[in-house]
């Protein structure tokens, strides 16, 4: 490589080298730059000389692309020579086989449609079942055959308070909320004072 005037500096560089203590990323800017710029660089730290080792290649693949748009590209190869040479894609014309049928003889169809067409509204399919909210006892119920120890009274409260929300998003299904709370141990409101939230 000869010496340069610039290179192409990529984020790839820089996320390799942002983290490293300041010595280090100096002496691997130092290294870089000598390298693209003089073609010569002496690492000052071994952590310099491992990153230069791993950016050399992507250095050096770009000044022999900037050679080459400098030299006009590719080469295009030798233009008399193809003028000269002769198509091979062109080929003479062949004849005509001789046992091509003349004519396409109709045959009737013989396949049986056995499928019943049955119109299903895909409305109905898809349409999601309407949120009820539950009440305290179906909450108490459900929390009763879970086995938890869940607080009916406070699960409805809390969530009538909120609008039946979780998150920002409206509740759909008040069984899963349950347990939920109940792999988070949501029994009951905590000491006077604390509160949480989902």
């Amino acid at each position: 490589m000869a010496k340069t005037d610039s290179f192409v500096f990529y984020r790839s560089f820089y996320e390799a080298i942002k983290d490293l203590s300041d010595e280090d990323r100096l002496a691997v800017y130092d290294a870089i730059c000598e390298y693209a710029l003089e073609t010569e660089a002496e690492p000052r730290t071994p952590v310099a000389k491992g990153m230069l080792a791993l950016i050399k290649p992507q250095i050096d693949a770009n000044y022999r692309k900037r050679q080459n748009g400098m030299r006009g590209g590719r080469p295009k190869g030798n233009q008399e020579e193809t003028k000269e040479k002769p198509n091979d894609n062109q080929e003479e014309t062949k004849e005509k086989p001789n046992d091509n049928q003349d004519t396409t003889e109709v045959e009737p169809n013989v396949n049986v449609n056995v499928n019943a067409n049955v119109n299903v509204d895909k409305k109905e399919i898809y349409k999601e079942k309407k949120f009820v909210r539950p009440t305290v006892e179906e909450v108490q119920a459900y929390c009763e055959e879970r086995n938890n120890t869940i607080d009916p009274q406070y699960f409805v409260d809390f969530y009538t308070a909120n609008g039946w929300k979780v998150g920002k998003n409206s509740m759909k299904d008040w069984k899963a909320t349950v347990r939920y709370w109940e792999r988070n141990n949501y029994s009951s409101p905590k000491q006077k004072g604390d509160v949480w939230f989902e």
